[in-house]
C-alpha cells in the first residue's frame, strides 16, 4: 500500500486563512437535558464518543439511545431482576416530544451503539431503518444468546407504522445506502462465525447477497463505495480472530477496492470512518503502538490514537493526524470534523480538518464531548454548573472566499 505520511505538528493547531478569518462554531442550541432522576442517555462512557445521537437530514428529528432501570421478570439469571435496559428514542425537535421506536428494548447496549452509527434516516428524513429483536419469551426484552434473534425494520415517522423485512438471524444490522433507496443488511450466526451482507431496494424483497460479508462503516456520499469491516474467520480452534480488516468496497461492482487497515476490532467499531462531502477523502482511526526502539509488538509499547486520511482518487494515504478521531462530514467539500482523543474514553474538543490543504482549526477546546457531526452540524455534551451534561447542537460556518 502506498502511504504518504504527513504528520501534524501538534494536536491542536489553529490555521488562519489569508484574510485572517477562520471557521466558527455558531448557533448553539440546547436540544436534550437530563432530568437528574435517571441516566437517560446511556452509560457514562458513551458521553466520551459517538454512538448515542443521530440527527435527521432535515434537522427536525433526532434519534438517541435512552437507558432506564426496569424490572425484568425473565432475566437470564433465572430470577426477576432490576436491569439497565436500552431503547432507541425519536425526538421531534420542533415540538420537543419523545417517542420510543416500537421495537423491544435491549439488555445490552452494544448492538444499539452499532445500529446508531448506521445510515438510519432516508434522505428526506421521513423513514428510519434499524434492527429489532425477538426476545423469545414475550416479555419485551431482547436477551442476546438466549434463543433471541433480530430482523430489520422500516419505521415511517408520519404514520408510526413499522414494516418487518424478511431476514432473521442471531445478529442483524441494517441501514440505508447513501441514496436511501436501498437497504444494507448484515446478518451473523453462530456468534459471528458465519454471516452475509445483503442489499435490497426499499419496498422489495429480492435481496442480493454481496461477495464480502462485513459491517458497513462509512458510505461515500458521491459514489457507491463504502468503508467496511470484513468479518474475521474462525481459526483451527474455532475462535474468531480479534483483529479485523477495514477495506474500501465497491457496492455496484461488488468487489473490494483496497485494504486500508488491520487492527483490534473494538477500535474500528467504536470510531466510524468519515468522508469529505466531495467523496474523495476518507478519515479512519487507528490505535498506534510504538516504542523508542521501534518494536511495536513487545510488551509495554506506547499506544496513541491517530487518524489516517485516505485519498480515494489517488488511492493513497495523504495525511496522518495525531491524537484526533473522526466524527463526521464537515462543511464545504473537503473537510471532516474530529475530536481530540488521548484514549478510547477520553475525548474532548471540536476540530475541523481540511484534507485538500492539510490544515486544521480548533473550534472548541473546553470540556465538550462531541457525539455527532454531519454536513457541518455538530451535536455535543457540555458540563453545566450543576454537574449535569445537557446536549447541544451548533453549526460550523466557513469564512467567505476572497
Amino acid at each position: 500500500m502506498n502511504r504518504l505520511l504527513v504528520s501534524t505538528l501538534c494536536l491542536f493547531v489553529i490555521v488562519a486563512t489569508a484574510s485572517g478569518e477562520a471557521p466558527k462554531l455558531v448557533g448553539e442550541k440546547l436540544i436534550l437535558t437530563r432530568d437528574g432522576a435517571s441516566d437517560d442517555f446511556g452509560r457514562t462512557s458513551e458521553w466520551n464518543g459517538p454512538g448515542t445521537v443521530r440527527l435527521g437530514p432535515n434537522g427536525r428529528y433526532l434519534l438517541y439511545s435512552r437507558k432506564s432501570k426496569e424490572m425484568v421478570k425473565n432475566d437470564p439469571s433465572g430470577q426477576p431482576r432490576q436491569r439497565s435496559v436500552y431503547r432507541i428514542v425519536l425526538r421531534d425537535l420542533k415540538t420537543g416530544s419523545d417517542k420510543p421506536l416500537p421495537i423491544p428494548a435491549m439488555l445490552n447496549d452494544d448492538p444499539i451503539m452499532i445500529l446508531m452509527q448506521m445510515n438510519m434516516f432516508n434522505l428526506a428524513g421521513t423513514k428510519i431503518v434499524t434492527s429489532a429483536g425477538d426476545d423469545g419469551d414475550g416479555d419485551g426484552y431482547v436477551k442476546f444468546g438466549r434463543k433471541s434473534s433480530m430482523y430489520p425494520v422500516i419505521y415511517d415517522i408520519a404514520t408510526g407504522k413499522t414494516t418487518k423485512l424478511d431476514v432473521k438471524d442471531e445478529i442483524v444490522i441494517a441501514g440505508f445506502d447513501r441514496t436511501g433507496k436501498s437497504i444494507l443488511v448484515l446478518n451473523w450466526s453462530d456468534r459471528g462465525k458465519t454471516g452475509s451482507l445483503q442489499m435490497t431496494p426499499v419496498g422489495e424483497t429480492n435481496f442480493r447477497m454481496l461477495s464480502v460479508a462485513g459491517l458497513p462503516r462509512g458510505l461515500c456520499p458521491t459514489a457507491d463505495i463504502m468503508a467496511m469491516i470484513v468479518m474475521p474467520k474462525p481459526g483451527a480452534d474455532g475462535r474468531l480472530d480479534r483483529n479485523v480488516n477495514l477495506i474500501l468496497f465497491d457496492l455496484k461492482a461488488d468487489r473490494k477496492i483496497v485494504d486500508l487497515s488491520e487492527q483490534d476490532s473494538p477500535m474500528l467499531i467504536r470510531f466510524k470512518p468519515a468522508w469529505t462531502a466531495d467523496g474523495r477523502y476518507l478519515y479512519y482511526a487507528e490505535m498506534q503502538r510504538s516504542q523508542p526502539n521501534g518494536d511495536s509488538s513487545s510488551k509495554g509499547s506506547e499506544r496513541k490514537l491517530i487518524t489516517r486520511v485516505w485519498d480515494a482518487k489517488k488511492n493513497q494515504e495523504v495525511a496522518l493526524l495525531d491524537g484526533l478521531v473522526p466524527i463526521g462530514t464537515g462543511p464545504g467539500k473537503t473537510t471532516v470534523i474530529l475530536t481530540g482523543a488521548t484514549s478510547r474514553r477520553k475525548m474532548t474538543g471540536i476540530v475541523l480538518h481540511d484534507a485538500k490543504s492539510n490544515t486544521q482549526h480548533l473550534l472548541r477546546d473546553d470540556d465538550v464531548r462531541l457525539i455527532s457531526a454531519s454536513s457541518g452540524s455538530v451535536i455535543y455534551a457540555k458540563k453545566a454548573e450543576d454537574g449535569k451534561e445537557p446536549i447541544y447542537s451548533a453549526r460550523i460556518v466557513l469564512p467567505k472566499a476572497g
